[in-house]
């Protein structure tokens, strides 16, 4: 009874002693990225900014957010598929506020979620599994973003058609040999801390497996398709505004593939990665560097940054709330029975 109460109260503590490395870290990353401008920009970067225009750029930081309910959709029904029903409103906060630590290698401190969640009820395993999904699919929809903007162009970007399929199959490749049983009993004859480790992470896959249906897949690669043609859509915007004669498909192309770019460098939030890949590939375009830079800048500002700002905002929200050690008694001793 008293370590199932330690293990329910520990993750609240734990929420208010991580909040000031938190903010920390999202205020040292803002810095470095506004010094990464400010030297990499100079006044013709500027001036090709000031073609877009702050109202604009104001439109799109709403437009882009906007994309962000799309992707709580997606994580609402992973939790509901796993047999939980809480409260949209406090989901929607809990999902925001992850993406204060967007800029975490491959997002995966965005897994705070699991710890705000505890409380109640939602076991971990079933949090981080609804993670990994919402993550796996993001790869997909944005591949098929992608692959689909590409053809509408007639540009196919067979990179990304097959980084769509591969990702696909072999995640149902993956589930087929979890659901086998045959890692099972594989994983008990490792002995020590190692099978240990090896057992926690094979509970974490098979509440996955368990979770990733060809139906639920396609939902949550379509959600993902919509959130980042969101943001796709904003990046053609803008470089319409700055007077570049490109497609708009062409323009969500280059922004998919940018996404996907960034994400495989394993570099927080494809910091420098992203906006490379966005700098390269307008240039390959014609596109005069100081007008490709700006735009990567703007981009990544109303796709990233603002994103970043509301998670950090509502994170805060969860910090001065006081631990109701009745509810906690309650919790525990229903679990008990």
């Amino acid at each position: 009874m008293r370590a199932e109460r330690r293990l329910t109260i520990q993750p609240i503590t734990l929420t208010h002693r991580l909040f000031g490395p938190i903010v920390i870290s999202v205020a040292v990353g803002a810095c470095v990225y506004a010094g990464a401008v400010l030297w990499s920009g100079s006044s013709a970067t500027i001036d090709a900014a000031s073609k877009v225009g702050s109202v604009a750029i104001f439109i799109g930081a709403a437009a882009s957010s906007s994309g962000y309910l799309a992707r709580f959709l997606r994580w609402h029904l992973l939790l509901r598929w796993l047999g939980y029903r809480l409260p949209v409103l406090f989901n929607l906060r809990v999902y925001v506020a992850g993406l204060a630590l967007t800029t975490s290698p491959g997002k995966v401190a965005e897994t705070i979620r699991s710890v705000l969640l505890l409380p109640r009820g939602v076991s971990i395993v079933h949090s981080l599994a609804a993670f990994f999904a919402d993550r796996l699919s993001d790869v997909i929809g944005v591949a098929i973003l992608g692959a689909t903007a590409g053809c509408i162009v007639a540009t196919r970007n067979v990179g990304l058609e097959i980084i769509g399929a591969a990702a696909l199959c072999l995640s149902f490749i993956a589930r087929a040999v979890m659901r086998s049983g045959c890692c099972t009993r594989r994983i008990k004859r490792v002995p020590g801390r190692i099978g240990a480790w090896l057992t926690r992470i094979h509970t974490l896959v098979t509440a996955w497996a368990g979770l990733w249906t060809l139906p639920r897949a396609l939902i949550c690669a379509f959600c993902a398709f919509v959130a980042f043609g969101i943001q796709g859509c904003v990046f053609a915007f803008f470089v319409d505004l700055s007077q570049v004669s490109l497609p708009s498909a062409q323009c969500v192309a280059i922004f998919a593939s940018a996404t996907l770019i960034g994400a495989a460098s394993m570099i927080p939030a494809g910091l420098g990665a992203t906006e490379a890949a966005l700098v390269f590939q307008l240039m390959n375009f014609g596109v005069d560097a100081t007008t490709a830079v700006a735009l990567a800048i703007i981009t990544r500002l109303v796709t990233l940054w603002c994103g970043l700002l509301l998670g950090s905002v509502t994170l805060l929200s969860f910090v001065p709330a006081r631990v109701d050690r009745r509810a906690i008694d309650t919790v525990s001793g229903g679990r008990e029975q």
